[in-house]
């Protein structure tokens, strides 16, 4: 596990981790497409964050293309809960909750674990998905 490191002042600086996904194999393999765009995104909200001092650095990008959102059985995903789990990521950056999961049931144990294991969620875009109320949102970044 890389060890962690402090900013000025003592701060801890995040391990950082993106989560990305598409549904299908065709919007995976679009050269311009929703994955490149979805990290873009996300690289410019760690910018953004780090903007007023060391805040975060990606650790790694956990990408599934080609999966669905109804199951939390994806390759990319698994290994990003392992990670977490062996406290190699502090915080996971994804750019809507339909990324992490489609099932309100699944998104709560994914919110369980994650707070177990105490990493924080930030989504980039969190009204966007009308699966939960705002107040849960301001819970879980």
């Amino acid at each position: 596990m890389a060890r962690e490191k402090s900013a000025p002042g003592g701060q801890k600086i995040r391990r950082v981790a993106f989560y990305v996904r598409v549904s299908t194999e065709g919007q995976a393999r679009v050269a311009e497409g929703s994955l490149k765009n979805q990290e873009q995104m996300l690289a410019s909200e760690l910018r953004r964050r780090n903007a007023g001092g060391a805040w975060g650095r990606l650790v790694g990008s956990y990408v599934d293309g080609g999966f669905s959102g109804s199951s939390i059985d994806r390759p990319e995903f698994k290994r990003l809960l392992a990670d977490v789990e062996r406290g190699a990521i502090d915080a996971i950056f994804f750019t809507e909750l339909s990324r992490l999961s489609r099932s309100l049931k699944d998104f709560l144990g994914i919110f369980e674990f994650t707070q177990q294991h105490n990493c924080d969620r930030f989504a980039s875009r969190p009204k966007s998905t009308p699966l939960l109320p705002s107040p849960i949102w301001s819970c879980a970044s």
